[in-house]
């Protein structure tokens, strides 16, 4: 049931990055929601689609209206009140962590190779914030030199479930520590400004 709930929640707080997204980029409302459906649906089907499982989204349409429903909600908010600056990347940094974390428990039951467990984990958390991103007409998070851990705090959730997942721990509480891993890595690279040396090609 919990997982069911991570699940929900995954897919609400990305449509809301997707609105905000949207916002920020001064799209409409048709443009908001498409977005928000992007966001939230993206990785997830992507994930399915390589490990040969109807889409989740096909197979319980909720996520579809949850998706809109976090659009709608993101658009009368905006209309009466003008979100905190940092509204994007906290909503991004949860809804990246729930999504990696919820890729690597549906891939891990389905496949027992830890490199397949982490790609896919990985692309379920980051593919809805890149899909986002482009049709925002933006450089993604996860490719911006500039842009605080990004990847990384995803890759360290992943790491952190792998590991406790080979130990006698409750389930539900593993998925919890995994996604608080990557949440305060996240936050916290961000409130430090830490990132990754960006590559460059010398001149001669």
């Amino acid at each position: 049931m919990i997982f069911e709930y991570v699940c929900y929640l995954s897919v609400i707080v990305f449509a809301i990055s997707g609105a905000l997204a949207a916002a920020k980029s001064r799209l409409d409302w048709v443009g908001a929601t498409s977005l928000a459906l992007a966001t939230a649906l993206s990785g997830g089907t992507f994930r399915d689609l390589i490990l040969g499982r109807k889409v989740f989204w096909v197979e319980d349409p909720i996520h579809i209206w949850l998706s809109v429903a976090g659009a709608c909600a993101t658009i009368i908010f905006l209309k009466f009140f003008k979100p905190p600056n940092k509204l994007l990347l906290l909503c991004d940094a949860i809804g990246l962590a729930f999504f990696t974390i919820l890729g690597a428990k549906i891939t891990s039951a389905n496949c027992d190779s830890i490199a397949v467990i982490i790609l896919l984990a990985l692309f379920t958390g980051v593919l809805g914030g890149i899909v986002r991103d482009i049709f925002s007409n933006e450089i993604p998070y996860i490719f911006r030199a500039s842009e605080p851990l990004y990847s990384v705090s995803a890759l360290a959730g992943v790491l952190v479930y792998i590991a406790l997942s080979h130990c006698a721990l409750n389930s539900d509480i593993t998925s919890l520590l995994s996604i608080v891993t990557i949440i305060l890595i996240r936050l916290s690279s961000i409130y430090f400004n830490i990132t990754l040396p960006s590559l460059k090609i010398k001149d001669h």
